[in-house]
Formats: C-alpha cells, structure tokens, sequence
C-alpha cells in the first residue's frame, strides 16, 4: 500500500506541476482538470448523462414516427383498386338497383340532387370495409377510369365527396321478391337455341338475360334447360 500511495503522488505531483497538495486534495484536482475542460469519453465509451438522455429520446421518437408512417402507407395500399372499382359499379349497376332499397333511397332523397350522394354510403358497406378501404379518397381514385360511375368533391364542403351514376343515369324500375315470382319466365333452348329453325340468341334476349336453370316441363316428367329474361 504505501508503495501504490507514493506512485499516485508522485504522478499527480508531476501533472500538476509539483504542487500537490496534501491538505486540499480538490485543489490539486482542480490544477489537473482544469474547470470548462471537456472529459475525453472515447476512451471509456461513455456518453455523458445529458446527452446520452436526449439522444435515447430522439431515437425512440425516430422509431415510433417510423412505425407510425409505415402503418399510414400499409392502410392506404392495402386493397385492390381494380376489386374496389368492380365493387362499387356493382351496388350502383341496374342489376342491384332493382332490388337495393337502401341506394335507391339516396340517390332520390339526396339533397345534393342530379343522381348525386354522399361517398360515405359506400364506405359504410361491410364488403367495402372488410377490403381495409378508410377514406373516400382511396375509392375516388380506384374510380377515375370508371365508365359506369363518377365522382366529385362537394363544393360546400371541403373534403366531402359525391358519386353518382355516370351521366346521372335513369334508374331501373324497382322489383320486390314478389315481382321477380311473377315474371319469372323460362324458355326452353329450343326455342331460342341454335337449332335449325330456331329464333336464336339474339341481342334483345342476351341483353335482358338474368339466370339460366333448369325447370320441371309440363307436358312431360323430364326437365329442360331454361333462361329467366327480362321483359
């Protein structure tokens, strides 16, 4: 031990100039470390406290806005614009129409008139939601190249949008269950087929064709082949 006390005299006598002081130890300290003197940490690999502190936080923040930002981009893409599209012309297409109570009732009692009405309709659709579809801008976009709808940003408010039919088209005429039941209408192929003196398919009938089936034929215990038309 006195042998370990000598040595560290001597070497902080030296450093100091010889003025070690054996009765103010902080004195000879001071003459050493000079006050405002930046420590030297690349030795130790240690970050002072105050700045190790704020350089955590702004890395945590880094993380958490990353994650943030990455979860905006996977929700914005995370659906199939064609899909949408398809999706979409279908609720406002005249094979639902006939039959949809709900969008009928807002494309006519929509204030906005002209065929026009709120975009969040749509976005309220289960099958809309379930294709993780959030914001109206998403299915705007999904819907510039349609030809069966349109849209457009409502000039009294700024962020809400519209969609109608393109060109405002005329409804369908509307057909309860019970109207379907009675103008259910099946013709065989053989009168409509390809058959030598048949009618054939023609642009009239393939046009207002809505199922095709098969139906117990009166005159005989069979079946037939049958197509349910449009009239």
């Amino acid at each position: 031990m006195p042998k370990k006390q000598t040595n560290i005299k001597n070497y902080f006598g030296a450093a100091s100039g010889g003025n070690l002081s054996k009765t103010n130890p902080q004195k000879t300290l001071d003459s050493f470390f000079p006050k405002g003197a930046a420590m030297n940490t690349a030795a130790t690999g240690s970050t002072p406290a105050n700045k190790r502190k704020k350089n955590d936080h702004s890395k945590e923040t880094r993380k958490k806005t990353t994650k943030k930002d990455d979860w905006k981009i996977t929700v914005q893409n995370d659906h199939d614009e064609e899909e949408l599209q398809t999706q979409v012309e279908y609720y406002l297409s005249n094979a639902n129409l006939r039959k949809d109570k709900f969008y009928r009732s807002k494309i006519i009692s929509s204030p906005h008139g002209n065929g026009w009405f709120d975009l969040k309709y749509i976005l309220s659709a289960p099958r809309i939601q379930s294709m993780n579809v959030t914001t109206a801008r998403q299915v705007v976009e999904a819907l510039k190249s349609s030809e069966e709808v349109e849209t457009m940003e409502d000039a009294e408010e700024e962020g809400t949008f519209l969609i109608r039919r393109k060109n405002n088209k005329k409804l369908p005429t509307f057909r309860s269950q019970s109207d379907y039941q009675r103008r259910r209408r099946y013709d065989s192929f053989s009168d409509y087929g390809f058959d030598e003196g048949s009618h054939g398919f023609s642009g009239y009938h393939c046009d207002r064709l809505l199922e095709c089936g098969v139906k117990p034929w009166d005159d005989d215990a069979g079946y037939v082949l049958g197509a349910l038309y449009d009239y």
